[in-house]
């Protein structure tokens, strides 16, 4: 049985927030569905999470500490969840898109997850229990990750975090969750290393 989030079933709130997601994006020509299909995916039972780094509106963000891939990829190539493979390569140049951008795979992720055996690379970003506190909140939330998934599944600048992989599943479902590099640096830290640069300039 559904949940109910402020007296709405969850399952029609989430069909009102696909809706609206896809409404916004048919048009787009900067999303590529070809570069949200290569991206790696990961069941959440893969990850093992570690402490909140932050919360926003609608999002809380957690390092991930270990991830622990299945039994299938171990043995093959995994499935992304549109059900083609994903190539078992560190690196897989996307030669099919205008961007030609770098995705790591499943592996990769994995067998880079602890930078110089100490420090952690990659964090995960999921809709906060706070967000279903209000059905207005929750479709926002919804919608808010699932744009961000496909904005930064094409775009890569070195200002912008980067996406690295996402959940297998439905982005519009409560469980949805995408992988991004762990940030060390604050805005402030930044903005204090810029002024230094450009005070040697």
């Amino acid at each position: 049985m559904t949940r109910k989030i402020g007296g709405y079933d969850e399952d029609f709130l989430i069909n009102r927030a696909s809706e609206i997601v896809e409404s916004k994006c048919e048009n787009s020509s900067l999303f590529c569905s070809v570069q949200e299909a290569q991206m790696p995916r990961f069941e959440m039972s893969e990850l093992t999470i570690g402490r909140i780094l932050g919360k926003g509106g609608f999002c809380e963000v957690n390092e991930i500490l270990k991830v622990t891939l299945s039994d299938t990829e171990k043995n093959g190539a995994a499935n992304g969840s549109n059900g083609h493979a994903v190539p078992q390569r560190g690196l897989t140049r996307l030669n099919s898109t205008k961007w030609g951008n770098l995705v790591q795979d499943r592996n990769f992720i994995a067998e880079t997850c602890i930078r110089k055996g100490k420090d952690v690379r990659y964090a995960i970003k999921r809709l906060s229990d706070e967000t279903a506190e209000s059905p207005e909140r929750f479709v926002a939330g919804v919608i808010d990750l699932a744009i961000e998934s496909r904005f930064l599944s094409v775009i890569k600048h070195p200002n912008i975090i980067k996406m690295r992989a996402m959940a297998v599943g439905d982005p519009h479902k409560p469980g949805f969750f995408v992988v991004l590099d762990r940030l060390y640096d604050t805005l402030s830290s930044k903005i204090d290393k810029w002024k230094k640069e450009k005070s040697k300039v």
